[in-house]
């Protein structure tokens, strides 16, 4: 009878033993496992890691919008960037300089060349460029004639029936259709009886309806622009089409310009320390040349606005910002912005007293 006890002490402790070694087993199995996956996509250790956080631009324009058409020579240039930041708006002929608000708003009045123009905007604080963005508009006073004015809005809607909400709603329509018009830039690829087919600068397809019989053709890629007819166009033209945009995103030509292959503007800002001043030219760290002509303004940022400076006002030492044409490596200044002074002047040593 005792060894029956102690062969079944045993042989339970066995069996003990075993199940014991198989729930570690499995443990340190599941462990391993999630360490691995771990290791592999850290963010699954985490929920609250695989949420990416959005990326908030830290300069954007509001106004205008990006290809438009403007019949003015000057437009409002809007936007939101860093609070108190220093913004500067560059234009084909002439760079703006202002100071964000508190809210980080600005709005600069700037004028506007005949055709294409590239506007850049660049955001810096005290001590480097934050961010940089740019539009394409075209200014042409040859597309007015196009667009619907309010007496002719006000004399298509008619009024004085049943139906004339209707006819409002539609009119109300056409009139921002007609009050926004829109520009496509890009190379021909494919032309038929009453569309255009181009590839934009960003490399998108755009469809361009020529099916107007008022469609004017004007080419420029001589001394002089010259209208041609729809059979000039050809494949490979580089062409900036002026029009409305409908709801295919398909724009109804009006005016067609064919013109030479446009080039990305060469403007730049830079921030950086003056190390080398003459009347001539100026030095930014060790190496980057900035040429100064008698067009080229100075300005000091204050804590409200820009205040208008010289060139005698400008030092070695000075942190400033410049902006213009790069041409070679060097720039062109428009601007030159005096942001402050990295040098500290040298103490004047306390004399030691010798009371021996």
């Amino acid at each position: 009878m005792r060894k029956e006890v102690m062969l079944a002490i045993i042989s339970g402790g066995i069996l003990g033993a075993l199940l014991a070694f198989g729930i570690w087993k499995a443990n340190n199995s599941l462990k391993n496992n999630k360490e691995a996956a771990s290791t592999q996509n850290p963010s699954a250790t985490n929920n609250s890691e695989r949420s990416t956080p959005t990326s908030i631009p830290r300069l954007s324009i509001a106004s205008p919008t990006n290809y438009i058409v403007s019949t003015q020579n000057a437009v409002t240039v809007s936007g939101l960037s860093t609070a108190r930041n220093s913004v500067i708006i560059s234009t084909e002929n002439k760079d703006y300089l202002t100071k964000a608000s508190e809210t980080g708003a600005f709005e600069v009045d700037v004028e506007l060349t005949g055709g294409l123009n590239e506007i850049k905007v660049f955001s810096f604080d005290a001590d480097k460029k934050i961010d940089e963005t740019s539009i394409n508009l075209v200014y042409s006073t040859e597309f007015a004639r196009y667009i619907l004015t309010t007496e002719e809005l006000e004399e298509a809607q008619g009024s004085g029936d049943e139906e004339e909400s209707i006819r409002n709603k539609v009119q109300e329509k056409l009139a921002s259709k007609l009050s926004s018009p829109k520009f496509y830039i890009g190379s021909i690829t494919d032309i038929s009886s009453t569309s255009v087919q181009i590839k934009s600068i960003e490399g998108e397809i755009k469809l361009l309806n020529v099916t107007d019989n008022n469609v004017t053709f004007v080419k420029s890629t001589g001394k002089s622009p010259q209208n041609v007819e729809f059979k000039d166009l050809a494949i490979g033209d580089f062409v900036i089409a002026l029009g409305f945009v409908n709801e295919t995103e398909v724009l109804d030509a009006k005016r067609i310009l064919i013109t030479p292959t446009v080039t990305k503007s060469t403007r730049n800002a830079i921030i950086a320390d003056i190390s080398k001043l003459s009347s001539k030219s100026l030095t930014l760290g060790e190496k980057i040349v900035v040429n100064l002509t008698k067009g080229t303004n100075y300005f000091e940022i204050s804590q409200d606005k820009p205040t208008k400076l010289g060139l005698s006002d400008i030092e070695i030492g000075n942190k400033v910002i410049v902006s213009g044409p790069v041409e070679d490596s060097e720039y062109e200044a428009r601007l030159v912005v005096k942001i402050g002074s990295t040098s500290s002047p040298t103490p004047t040593p306390t004399p030691i007293e010798d009371n021996e």
